[in-house]
């Protein structure tokens, strides 16, 4: 379940992260509130773990490596 929603999930796409060559995530950087979405660990049910590349938001790019996230622009 997903905190203070109706719905019983997030929903999956494990046919699209498995496997692939590269995923990269394109979002916005913060919610309707101004808090930022971009997180240091998951709080939600993954669909896949480690297999993001790169996460592309309207502030930011960051990719991801064995160190962790690492920004690349601003």
């Amino acid at each position: 379940m997903i905190p203070g929603k109706m719905v019983k999930g997030m929903g999956g796409a494990m046919d699209i992260v498995q496997g692939e060559q590269k995923v990269v995530i394109i979002m916005n950087h913060v919610n309707k509130e101004g808090q930022s979405k971009v997180r240091a660990a998951c709080e939600l049910p993954f669909t896949g773990k480690n297999v993001v590349d790169r996460l592309i938001t309207d502030m930011a790019v960051f990719d991801f490596s064995e160190e962790g996230m690492v920004l690349k622009e601003i």
